[in-house]
């Protein structure tokens, strides 16, 4: 059954390289794991095929693509920071740079692990930055640097953890993990810690009291 909304996005779009990562309550819990692995291949292959198995970022034609010469899948979210709510709207084809990008933080996870190359992350983050200001954007520093100062300002406007929640197809589903310590000990065990102490705090921290 193919349940994602319908999104008309401008073609290519670079925004999405500035799409926030989930916040930490609903880690683990995503349309891939609630709906199904069917669900998840019939999907993911429409986003492909939607522009002709182009980067909905930068472009890119698959076999053209950087590193790895395939598309990958990216869930899109509505996240609503005051209440809470985190909807499902729909998933858009990445190439691997561009997907990277996005979630900068896995990246430097893996740099501390020695599973990725730091030159690497320099080489995406640059080329996404330039994606970014060349379509009109800020970089992702500066748009972290203006997240921070939008948190500042609304800090206690924010949700607490216990009222995230994922909506998808106008279903509610609770958290993934009840606390942060719960959560801490979940990524420490599965040998992905969490991210060093200087470490620029993703759109996912938002919340996390």
């Amino acid at each position: 059954m193919i349940t994602e909304e319908k999104i008309e996005r401008p073609f290519p779009d670079a925004s999405i390289l500035l799409h926030p990562n989930i916040p930490k309550p609903l880690h683990l819990l995503n349309p891939r794991t609630i709906l199904g692995v069917d669900w998840w291949n019939i999907n993911r292959q429409i986003a492909y095929a939607k522009h002709d198995y182009h980067c909905y970022t930068c472009g890119i034609e698959k076999r053209e693509a950087l590193y790895h010469h395939w598309l990958e899948a990216h869930e899109m979210y509505d996240i609503n920071y005051y209440t809470g709510e985190v909807t499902f709207i729909e998933l858009v084809a990445l190439c691997y740079c561009c997907h990277n990008f996005i979630h900068d933080g896995r990246m430097r996870n893996l740099i501390r692990q020695g599973k990725f190359l730091m030159s690497d992350y320099d080489f995406i983050i640059k080329r996404g930055d330039k994606i970014l200001k060349v379509a009109g954007f800020p970089t992702k520093k500066e748009n972290y640097i203006k997240i921070a100062k939008e948190n500042e300002i609304n800090y206690y406007k924010h949700c607490e953890w216990k009222d995230w929640h994922l909506v998808i197809n106008n279903i509610n589903y609770g958290q993934r993990f009840k606390s942060y310590e719960e959560w801490n000990t979940y990524f420490n065990k599965a040998d992905n810690e969490p991210f060093p102490p200087d470490f620029i705090p993703e759109l996912d921290d938002i919340g996390s009291k």
